[in-house]
C-alpha cells in the first residue's frame, strides 16, 4: 500500500479515536462482528460484496450450516455450492469460493498476510484487506463502496471514485489515519460510518463524529460528493425460453462459463443480441416448430430482468411431446429433470420463479 508523504489533512490519532469511540456506541449487532475465524470472515465478506446486510445475514447462517468449515466447502460439488447460493445472485462469487477452498485445503492452511490473500481466486483488494486486518491485525485499509463515499467527502475528491488517481488518494488518506494497534476495528468503524451516517443521499452530518475533518462539509457541498461515475452502456438481450415437457420431465440446459449465470441451469432458449427489438412471434414459432416438432404456446407476459450491465427481455413458451426421440437439443449440457426434482438444480432466480409458477403439479412418487 502507498504511504502518505504529503501534507496531513487531519490529525490521525484524533481522527481515529473519534471514529472508534462513535463505533463502540453505535455499531450494529452482526453475526460476523468480533469473529477472528478467517473462514467465517471470508464467507461474510464474499456474501456482502453484492448483497445488503439484511438480505445477506440469513444466507450467512445457512451457508455455514451447510458448509461449517473450509474442508466441508472443498469436499462439496459445484452444484451443491451453487444450490446453497441460490437467491444471492452473482454466482461467480460462489464458484470462486469453491475453487479457493480447494486450494486452501491443498495448501493445508489459511494465508495470513494481505499479499497472500490477494493472490487467491475471487479475493480482491477489499476482501484481502478485510480478512488481514480483522483476523491478523495487519494495518491494511479497506476500500469498499461505503469507505469510498466517506473518504471522497472527507477529502473533497474532485474526480469519480472509480478512477485510479482517486483510489490512490483514498489509500493515502487511509494509510495515514489507520491505527496500527486496532486496524480491524478501525476498518469496520469507517465502513459503519458510511452505512449509517455518511449515506449516499442527505448524509447525517449532525451525527458524524469526524465532521470537523470533512472538507466537503466545510464547503457545504457534502451532497455533491462522491463525483458520479460514468454509467456503463447497458446491453439489451432478447431471450425466448422454451419449457418442453414430456412424460413428467422437462429439459434444463447448463450454462457455459463465458456468459451470465455461469454453471447454472436454465431452459433451452433462442436469443437475439445487439438489436433493438425481440424476434417476431412468427419467427419464434417457426424456430420451435422446426426444432421441437410442436407449436409453442406463449406463457404469461414478457419479463424484464436487469443485471449490472445487461437488460434481459424474457418471453416464455411451452410445448409438450410424447417422447424425447425428436428432441434435437439433447446433448451433454441437457438434463432431463423430473418435475418434482427441479429444485435440486442451481437456477437463476428469475427461472426458478417461473418454474415454480408454471410447472404442472407432480404426481406422487412411488416409495423407493
Amino acid at each position: 500500500m502507498e504511504k502518505w508523504t504529503g501534507e496531513k489533512s487531519v490529525e490521525p490519532f484524533l481522527f481515529a479515536q473519534q471514529l472508534l469511540i462513535w463505533y463502540q456506541k453505535h455499531k450494529r449487532d452482526m453475526p460476523w462482528r468480533g469473529v477472528s475465524d478467517p473462514y467465517k470472515v471470508w464467507v461474510s465478506e464474499i456474501i456482502l460484496q453484492q448483497t445488503r446486510v439484511d438480505q445477506g445475514t440469513p444466507y450467512y447462517h445457512q451457508f455455514l450450516e451447510r458448509f461449517p468449515d473450509v474442508d466441508a466447502l472443498a469436499r462439496a460439488t459445484e452444484q451443491q455450492v451453487l444450490n446453497a447460493w441460490k437467491g444471492l445472485g452473482y454466482y461467480r462469487r460462489a464458484q470462486n469460493m469453491h475453487h479457493t477452498a480447494r486450494e486452501m485445503v491443498r495448501r493445508g492452511r489459511f494465508p495470513e498476510a494481505y499479499a497472500d490473500w490477494i493472490q487467491l481466486k475471487g479475493i480482491g483488494k477489499y476482501t484481502a484487506a478485510a480478512i488481514a486486518s480483522f483476523c491478523y491485525r495487519e494495518p491494511t485499509p479497506v476500500l469498499d463502496g461505503n469507505v469510498k463515499r466517506v473518504v471522497s467527502r472527507l477529502e473533497a475528491i474532485s474526480q469519480s471514485v472509480q478512477r485510479v488517481a482517486s483510489e490512490k488518494k483514498m489509500y493515502r488518506f487511509l494509510n495515514e489515519v489507520i491505527p496500527r494497534d486496532e486496524p480491524g476495528t478501525f476498518n469496520q468503524a469507517i465502513m459503519e460510518l458510511g452505512a449509517l451516517v455518511c449515506v449516499p443521499k442527505n448524509p447525517k452530518c449532525d451525527r458524524c463524529p469526524v465532521q470537523k475533518s470533512c472538507k466537503a462539509f466545510a464547503k457545504g457541498k457534502q451532497n455533491k460528493y462522491p463525483i458520479p461515475k460514468v454509467k456503463p452502456v447497458v446491453e439489451n438481450r432478447f431471450i425466448e425460453y422454451f419449457l418442453w415437457i414430456t412424460k413428467g420431465r422437462f429439459a434444463l440446459k447448463k450454462r457455459g462459463r463465458a456468459d451470465i449465470w455461469s454453471g447454472l441451469y436454465d431452459l433451452p432458449f433462442l436469443e437475439r443480441r445487439g438489436q433493438s427489438a425481440a424476434l417476431s412471434v412468427g419467427e419464434v414459432e417457426a424456430h420451435f416448430r422446426r426444432k421441437y416438432q410442436t407449436t409453442p404456446q406463449r406463457l404469461g407476459s414478457p419479463l424484464i430482468h436487469k443485471l449490472s450491465h445487461q437488460k434481459l427481455h424474457l418471453r416464455f413458451w411451452r410445448g409438450e411431446g410424447a417422447d424425447v426421440s425428436c428432441l434435437q437439443c439433447a446433448d451433454e449440457h441437457t438434463a432431463w429433470v423430473r418435475v418434482e426434482d427441479f429444485e435440486e438444480y442451481p437456477l437463476p432466480v428469475v427461472i426458478y420463479r417461473f418454474l415454480k409458477q408454471n410447472l404442472p403439479p407432480s404426481s406422487p412418487s412411488p416409495e423407493r
